[in-house]
């Protein structure tokens, strides 16, 4: 009853994830809010940039919210993202 498992070495080195996408000089880190252009009423979470090393292309892997409940899992160009401004925090004025 009680069988060996075999175990299975996965090849991690086809795709390389980067948790950080630089855009127009700001900073998006994973789990920030980006919208996607083409895309309407949609609110994406970033998760990471992976990029295929066998040929070279790179794509953004997000996670869609609509009206604050996570819908799936998407991929996008990294072309068509638009980065959400953070909220200013408002400073009381004497």
């Amino acid at each position: 009853m009680n069988k060996k498992r075999k175990s299975v070495i996965v090849d991690n080195l086809k795709y390389t994830k980067t948790k950080v996408l630089e855009l127009d000089g700001f900073t998006i880190n994973e789990g920030d809010y980006i919208k996607i252009k083409g895309e309407h009423g949609v609110v994406f979470k970033f998760i990471a940039i992976t990029k295929n090393n066998d040929n070279g292309k790179e794509w953004i892997d997000c996670i869609e919210y609509e009206k604050g409940i996570a819908k799936a899992m998407r991929a996008f160009d990294i072309d068509r993202v638009k980065r959400i401004p953070k909220k200013r925090k408002h400073v009381a004025r004497t």
